[in-house]
Order: structure tokens, then sequence, then C-alpha cells
């Protein structure tokens, strides 16, 4: 585990986010979160409930059925590292909109274009992990040229 200090920065209701040099992936990073109004307030790194999201939701995606573009929406509630996959009806993933990011809470938007792609049922997933738990959930859109 890591600390930064963080008598410089202003609290507020938006976590911060810190880039680490050579890290190989995402998934090596682990959890980063701010926690405001503690004895020595600190960027924390490393596992433990305040990095598990608390509110996890995936958003059926609007307009469906979509020609060529789609918007899917879906919230976290505390950081996690994301990911937002699709995949066709064999299962063979077509896309990856995210990958292993970490983001912030609060609610998230992503533009899916399938204009390179048939006409069609796909399928979403949407994954938000911490070290010690993941969330999953997968939502069905259909795709008319």
């Amino acid at each position: 585990n890591y600390t930064i200090d963080t008598a410089n920065l202003q609290t507020g209701k938006k976590p911060y986010a810190v880039k680490l040099k050579g890290v190989k992936t995402a998934s090596d990073v682990g959890i980063v979160r701010y926690v405001p109004n503690t004895k020595s307030e600190q960027l924390a790194f490393g596992t433990g409930e305040d990095g598990v999201p608390s509110v996890f939701t995936l958003e059926q995606n609007y307009p469906n059925p979509f020609n060529p573009t789609t918007a899917i929406r879906f919230e976290v509630g505390g950081l996690g590292l994301v990911s937002l996959k699709i995949y066709n009806v064999l299962g063979q993933e077509v896309a990856t909109l995210i990958h292993s990011r970490l983001m912030e809470e609060g609610m998230h938007e992503i533009e899916f274009d399938a204009s390179s792609l048939s006409s069609g049922v796909y399928f979403y997933r949407l994954t938000s992990s911490s070290e010690t738990k993941t969330f999953i959930d997968v939502k069905k859109m259909m795709l008319m040229k």
C-alpha cells in the first residue's frame, strides 16, 4: 500500500485519479480512493470496502433497436476498474469500448458505433471490479441496418 500527501488538494465530491508509470495493466494498480475528513487525508492504494462500488447499474441502451449508433449508460458507486465489451450471439467479442479503466463514482455514458457490424442481436457486458469483488451485468441490443 502507498499514500500520497494531499495537503495541497482541494476536497470535493469527485475523487482524484492517479496515473502510475511502470504498471503493465490497469488491474495491477488496484483501487485508488480519496478519503476526506480524516485525521490525515490520503489517497489510498489497495483493497478494502472503500474501493468497492456500492451502486452498480447497467441501463438498457438507447435507442434500441439502433442504426448505427446507440448510447450505453451505467453507474458505479465508487472508484473501480471498469470494462465494457460487445459480444455477438456466438459469444465472440466484437468490440471493446472500455478496457480496465479506473473510473470514478457516478453515471457514465458511452456511445457505441456499430457501423462495421452486421445487423443482428448483440450483447454488452459491463464489469466493475476491485481486488476483492467483481460486479457483472449483461444486456441485449439489436442492430438493424
